[in-house]
């Protein structure tokens, strides 16, 4: 079982030129424990290899193979691999502000939300 917060899954593909600056960000913005399944489709993807090399130094970031290949495989993959209590999902662009992931979890732990 995760000691992490949030479990966060980015898909990846060709992304080896995002992934530091996104796990960076990672670590600078959130500070509640987490995890960060990074879900690739091919060994032949150049991201691999940045991926298990940042893995290799931070034990919260977790390489996953996606045996069903595509994003909707790869959210798939990380969630049944997830057992923090918040799970999200992200695009490794940083296109979603991950600053913003400390405070969705205050407002999910307090339960001011509406859906």
């Amino acid at each position: 079982m995760s000691v992490s917060v949030v479990d966060i899954i980015v898909p990846v593909f060709r992304e080896e030129e995002l992934l530091r600056e996104y796990y960076e960000t990672v670590v600078k913005s959130v500070v509640s424990p987490w995890r960060l399944f990074v879900v690739y489709d091919s060994e032949d993807d150049p991201t691999v290899a940045v991926c298990k090399g940042i893995a290799e130094n931070d034990s919260r970031v977790v390489p996953l193979f996606n045996p069903t290949r595509g994003v909707a495989g790869a959210i798939k993959t990380g969630f049944l691999n997830a057992d923090a209590p918040a799970v999200m999902v992200t695009a490794a662009d940083l296109f979603e502000d991950i600053q913003k992931i400390d405070e969705m979890l205050e407002v999910l732990t307090r339960g001011t939300y509406s859906i």
